[in-house]
């Protein structure tokens, strides 16, 4: 009630758990590389992304990914985004059903893997209602309001923005294991 009351589509909220093993049984490493094994299809359910001098750059190739092209794209800065894990894994496909019938939509999930000390994606809001789980690792956060009225609660994503169009930043934060992190739609995140 207080979340609907105090947070839904109005601001951030961040859940500082200090429980590591909060998560632990909702997606782990060992998925990753589950999912990888599978030739999981580039731009389809697997992408790999970096983001330097403000430039985001798609490393993505066609067909199907090998896991050791993905490993290695990893180990060279890139970001790895998986689209979807809930067609491939069935624990995860059963948590965002009970989402689905909670809210009476559909719910989706991506899995971001990001080398310390690196970002994968340029500043951008997304057209939807954004819930960070923190399973494994920290991970430095930016949080940034609509910039004007109209990209309060938007129907569409954001093109990439650029450094300088960015408003102070309504929170910044580290999450590590356990903590959790909701922007509303419309909230400028990097």
């Amino acid at each position: 009630e207080e979340f609907y009351a105090d947070y839904y589509q109005k601001k951030p909220l961040l859940i500082h758990r200090k429980d590591p093993k909060y998560y632990s049984e909702w997606f782990r490493m060992k998925h990753v590389k589950q999912l990888l094994k599978l030739g999981l299809e580039w731009n389809q359910e697997v992408d790999c992304t970096s983001y330097e001098n403000n430039r985001r750059k798609t490393h993505n190739e066609e067909g199907p990914a090998d896991a050791d092209d993905v490993w290695a794209k990893y180990g060279k800065g890139c970001s790895v985004r998986l689209l979807r894990p809930q067609r491939r894994l069935d624990h995860v496909c059963s948590f965002l059903s009970l989402l689905d019938e909670h809210w009476g939509s559909c719910a989706g999930a991506n899995v971001y893997l990001t080398p310390a000390g690196m970002q994968g994606f340029a500043p951008h809001w997304d057209d939807i209602e954004a819930f960070i789980l923190q399973t494994e690792g920290v991970k430095h956060w930016k949080v940034y309001p609509p910039r004007e009225e109209g990209e309060e609660l938007p129907r569409y994503s954001s093109d990439n923005l650029d450094q300088d169009e960015l408003p102070p930043p309504v929170l910044e934060c580290s999450l590590s294991p356990g903590d959790l992190l909701y922007f509303p739609r419309g909230f400028i995140h990097q």
